[in-house]
């Protein structure tokens, strides 16, 4: 539970915590802070699209070798709705493959439609605007 764990190093007073409105924006900032005082940055997140957000900067840290920690966790399972035991799950649907788009017309639209039939040349034919 990644509230609980928050809460608990906020409570010892020891560890300065800075909340970052973004995931992503917490991971660059504990590389940031590893870069420039060389002790290694933590990033807090929630699973799911939080971890998904954290990817960039992990990514970075990996490349540059920067000592960073991430952390994701889940929700607290009393904020969990419903009944379900699991966050997010969804009945399995059978796949279909896509289909492509059909244009359907009505009976007679083709009469109706005039812009169809092209002049010699493949262009279309000219506008001839009338004046009342």
């Amino acid at each position: 539970m990644i509230t609980h764990l928050l809460d608990s190093i906020s409570a010892m007073g020891e560890v300065h915590i800075v909340s970052c409105h973004h995931e992503q924006a917490a991971g660059f900032a504990a590389e940031g802070y590893a870069r420039i005082t060389g002790i290694p940055g933590v990033a807090l997140a929630t699973s799911g699209p939080g971890a998904t957000n954290l990817l960039p900067a992990i990514g970075s840290c990996f490349f540059d070798s920067t000592p960073t920690v991430f952390i994701t966790g889940q929700v607290n399972t009393h904020e969990l709705r419903g009944e379900r035991g699991i966050r997010q799950l969804r009945p399995a649907q059978p796949r279909r493959r896509p289909q492509p788009l059909r244009a359907r017309y009505p009976q007679g639209a083709a009469a109706a439609r005039p812009w169809r039939h092209r002049a010699p040349g493949g262009s279309h034919p000219p506008i001839r605007p009338t004046l009342k």
